[in-house]
């Protein structure tokens, strides 16, 4: 019998059951009992395990999921497909049939039995969901695969299950969630099976985005600063985290944006202060740099601090002591320090608002460079790939070339961004297409306007050819068409404005656009 694990769905093979639920206990022994007392059917004993204790684990077992979590009649499926909207079903039969098929362009139910839903990539599946009796007029419902081999329950690959409220099946692209029918009260499991969704996302882009340079292991493990150089949204902070764990250091990880604070209160909030050292000094307060006693202090943006405060900073890498603000005393602590910057810090010393000898001093252990976004063009696809897993969305292979056509100057936070907003406004479908958000995105991406109206033009777009994957946007053959509207009538603005029904702003803006691609 499979063991019941809270980190894994309970799974009960139907043979399990139904070979328990057969086995009976009679008061006489013969040829065909253990000592026990045991028969078996047809006369053969199985020493594997003892059915007796089997039986009763699994009746309990059973009889504890049905009165917690077991689905029941009248609770709800709630199909999402991969194409078209969210439907749901109220539970008011013994036998559901589920067929995933290309034929079918969204939800269908036929006789409120068959569950026809969309293929996207032409897969033919069929699975059946049957309502199983057990004592005590009790009974589970099974899903199992019909063919094709197994399917996605929560987190986990099998071929078939009893099902429990909160479960999340996955049917090709489509997803199935049961919930219970209480007072309409959305009662699912995404919060109990999935993972915290910005921790899982961050531990990606460790692993697949950095390389074994940037993850140092013997690094992690020492008390040496670090200095970590990238732009916003390649993950200083995450990496900082990651070196933080992977080290033995007990104490709390706490980190600090110096780009937050003014001087006289940055001071402050590293170093501490005590009561009555300033006005508003009501009581006592701990520095970041004491507060991180044992573990490591990240801070971000160190190109933004006063000189004043990187002298303090200085004194303290030397001696490992603070001095809270209005006290007379120094205390000891082992704080390690991660700083981070998304500028050039030699730029920063050349013009004189960096000390020299501060940045020879927070360079001087080791100086790791995080790579942008724009510089990894495959890391896009797998990090698009990754989302798509995750979210078990369907993600259209033309908009994935759109993205490694873009500069992304967020990097990875950007394209996360983008992909939630994307999930997020497409709630009732599964499958991910070009929409207006993208549409906002290449608007503000010179990079892919020029490049995608150069291609336009050479191919002449507006002209005879055949459709095909390499066509541009719609918005740079709104350019391109207004380019031409604007020769044709002379070069004249008002007339092509009349005609294009457009206003002068926005003629001028596409002739701008267009000037700059060519």
């Amino acid at each position: 019998m499979k063991q019941d694990n809270i980190d894994q769905p309970i799974i009960y093979s139907s043979d399990e059951l139904i070979r328990a639920s057969k086995w009976k206990v009679h008061p006489t022994n013969d040829e065909n009992e253990d000592s026990s007392g045991m028969r078996y059917p047809d006369g053969e004993r199985d020493i594997s395990f003892d059915a007796k204790v089997m039986q009763q684990e699994l009746m309990i077992s059973i009889g504890e999921r049905i009165g917690e979590k077991c689905l029941r009649m009248g609770d709800e499926i709630v199909i999402k497909p991969a194409i078209g909207r969210t439907k749901v079903l109220t539970i008011n039969r013994t036998k559901y049939i589920f067929r995933v098929s290309k034929k079918y362009q969204q939800v269908e139910i036929f006789e409120n039995i068959y569950i026809n839903l969309p293929s996207v990539d032409g897969q033919e599946l069929e699975f059946e969901m049957r309502w199983i009796p057990t004592k005590e007029d009790l009974g589970l419902f099974l899903f199992k695969a019909k063919n094709l081999g197994p399917f996605k329950l929560n987190q986990f690959y099998v071929s078939e299950s009893y099902l429990e409220v909160g479960q999340l099946l996955t049917l090709g692209h489509n997803q199935v969630e049961f919930k219970w029918k209480l007072n309409n009260s959305d009662v699912t499991g995404n919060q109990e099976f999935l993972l915290d969704e910005k921790e899982s996302e961050s531990n990606f882009i460790l692993q697949s985005f950095y390389n074994e340079k940037l993850l140092d292991k013997n690094l992690a493990k020492s008390d040496l600063s670090i200095l970590l150089i990238g732009e916003t949204g390649t993950g200083k902070s995450t990496l900082a985290k990651h070196y933080h764990e992977m080290g033995q250091r007990r104490g709390k990880f706490v980190q600090l944006n110096l780009a937050s604070f003014s001087e006289g209160i940055l001071e402050s909030e590293l170093f501490g202060h005590i009561k009555g050292a300033f006005t508003g000094a009501m009581a006592e307060k701990i520095g970041a740099l004491e507060e991180a006693d044992g573990g490591t202090l990240f801070l971000d943006e160190i190109d933004s601090v006063s000189k004043s405060i990187q002298t303090k900073l200085l004194l303290f890498l030397d001696s490992m002591e603070i001095r809270p603000v209005g006290s007379n005393l120094c205390k000891k602590v082992n704080t390690r320090i991660i700083f981070a910057s998304g500028k050039n810090l030699l730029e920063e010393v050349k013009e004189k608002r960096m000390r020299k000898d501060f940045y020879f001093r927070i360079s001087s252990s080791s100086i790791i460079h995080l790579p942008q976004l724009v510089e990894n063009g495959v890391k896009i696809e797998e990090l698009v790939n990754y989302y798509s897993r995750r979210r078990n969305i369907l993600i259209d292979p033309k908009l994935l070339s759109i993205y490694k056509s873009l500069k992304w100057p967020g990097n990875y936070r950007q394209l996360l961004g983008h992909l939630k907003k994307k999930v997020v406004l497409t709630a009732n479908s599964n499958y991910i297409s070009y929409c207006g958000e993208d549409e906002k995105l290449i608007a503000g991406n010179e990079k892919f306007d020029a490049f995608k109206i150069e291609k336009a033009q050479s191919r002449d777009i507006l002209g005879k050819g055949h459709f095909d994957e390499s066509w541009p946007t719609l918005e740079s053959c709104k350019i391109l068409y207004a380019k031409k509207a604007f020769e044709h009538f002379d070069r004249s603005i008002q007339h092509t404005c009349d005609v294009l029904k457009i206003t002068p702003k926005t003629l001028i803006k596409f002739l701008n656009r267009l000037e700059l691609a060519n």
